[in-house]
């Protein structure tokens, strides 16, 4: 009897020591028989539901949950598999409040080892489920930012990115957060992206502009606000990226803009001042070539002849620079009407001399008129025929063509010469600038502003040793 009575005493020792242990839990703990009803709680099971110990001794399990019908699923799956593992479910209290729980479970058995119930533990995940919300909510509002946020740390490895980060390089999420940050930065912005970490460790936040590539291989300007921020007790680099590519090229536009007013202000009153004198010049010129007509020929008529020739070629020079600058700086007024497109081309080629090295063709792939003030056009077509007869000074050929589509009618003059150099392209159609040594750089301003004010564009494609197209693109008015 007295070790009887020693088994007795240490189990309920021990019984007595699980149930304090069951209690002391913030888990909610529950006993379920095969009917689905409670056969023991603990006390946070209690406080979640409202209810005594008592009172829920008894009654059904699913009753307390928000849907009845998913809890009894989830006891009925313990029979069936043994255990549920982190099964969703919402307790109500008596008063209202829902409590988000997951439920553990698993089968109890006696000593013969025949299923009488289940053991239950629940954890409140109300604040969990709360957090993950917060979270989710602040995620969809970082991605419908447009400008690109990215959460890094100081090696460079992505740890987030909202959508524009990795949409707008080209990426699909998954790709982008495998990434490091070296790895759309351009050659040689290693070190400043290091010198800028530095200065986020000391003073907490930079701000610096840069090139970033896309996956496609194209670049990118972007500005970035990088400030040091910390996440679990880690240092990282929360950055807020800007493409301001358009702005940039907005801001040159506007450079040029007002660089080009100050040019055509300055323009117009040289060739105002330089026209009268230029007149007079003329003048006296003419007088001069009837004086020295009337003359007996010697060698002194033929020297006087010479100079007055060459006195009369560089005032025509002057001239065309007077009417360049005019033409520059005056409104642009076409007087339009339809036109002959291959009459049109084939009179210019009539004007121009053409080197015998040079072969020259017309080709319209049909009849048709195109809406233009012809003087100006001439003078656009005009000014890019000789230009690209001057890129073939060894010879090659130059091809006139014309077609009409449904918005546009396309003329192309294309020349087999020496091609544009790349560092000259962006500035082609600049005022001022020229390659020529005998120019003054207006040829191509003047054809674009003419272009555009018949609401056209005009653009060119050029390599090196191959040659150039120039193309201008008219409304086609039907």
């Amino acid at each position: 009897m007295p070790a009887r009575k020693k088994r007795l005493d240490k189990l309920h020792s021990t019984s007595s020591y699980t149930r304090n242990l069951i209690e002391a839990s913030l888990d909610l703990f529950v006993t379920i028989n095969a009917e689905g009803k409670i056969t023991d709680v603990n006390k946070a099971t209690e406080d979640v539901t409202g209810c005594t110990r008592g009172q829920l001794i008894g009654s059904d399990f699913s009753d307390y949950f928000t849907e009845p019908d998913k809890a009894r699923v989830g006891y009925k799956k313990v029979f069936s598999e043994g255990y549920v593992r982190d099964f969703p479910l919402a307790l109500r209290h008596k008063s209202g409040k829902v409590t988000d729980v997951l439920y553990n479970a698993i089968v109890s058995r006696n000593e013969a080892g025949e299923i009488q119930g289940i053991f239950a533990a629940a954890r409140d995940v109300t604040e969990h489920n709360r957090m993950e919300e917060e979270l989710k909510l602040r995620s969809e509002l970082l991605d419908i930012a447009s400008d690109s946020i990215l959460l890094r740390d100081f090696e460079g490895n992505v740890l987030y990115a909202n959508e524009a980060m990795y949409k707008t390089r080209g990426y699909t999420k998954d790709e982008f957060l495998k990434m490091n940050i070296n790895n759309i930065i351009t050659p040689g912005q290693a070190l400043v992206l290091g010198q800028n970490a530095e200065e986020i460790l000391k003073n907490g936040d930079v701000v610096f502009e840069t090139n970033q590539i896309r996956k496609d291989g194209s670049k990118m300007l972007v500005e970035v606000h990088a400030r040091l921020t910390e996440v679990r007790g880690r240092k990282l680099i929360l950055s807020v990226t800007r493409d301001i590519t358009r702005r940039k090229i907005m801001e040159e536009k506007l450079r040029d803009s007002e660089r080009l007013a100050t040019i055509g202000q300055t323009a117009g009153m040289v060739a105002h001042d330089i026209r009268n004198p230029l007149q007079s010049i003329s003048g006296a010129l003419y007088l001069m070539k009837s004086d020295i007509e009337s003359m007996y020929e010697s060698a002194v008529k033929k020297d006087l002849d010479g100079l007055l020739k060459s006195v009369e070629e560089d005032v025509t020079y002057i001239n065309k620079i007077v009417g360049d600058l005019q033409d520059f700086t005056h409104q642009i007024k076409p007087d339009m009407r339809d036109v002959d497109i291959r009459s049109l081309l084939k009179e210019i080629l009539k004007t121009i001399s053409i080197p015998d090295n040079v072969k020259a063709a017309v080709k319209v792939s049909r009849i048709f008129n195109i809406h233009v003030d012809p003087d100006l056009m001439k003078r656009v077509f005009t000014n890019l025929v000789i230009n690209a007869i001057q890129a073939m000074a060894k010879g090659g050929s130059l091809t006139i063509k014309a077609k009409k589509n449904e918005h546009d009618i396309v003329v192309s003059i294309v020349d087999t010469g020496v091609g544009i150099p790349e560092d000259v392209k962006p500035k082609l159609f600049t005022p001022l600038f020229t390659t020529k040594s005998k120019g003054q750089g207006f040829g191509l301003a003047v054809c674009k502003r003419i272009v555009e004010a018949h609401n056209g564009s005009i653009s060119f494609e050029s390599e090196i040793g191959k040659g150039t197209t120039f193309t201008v693109k008219i409304p086609n008015k039907d």
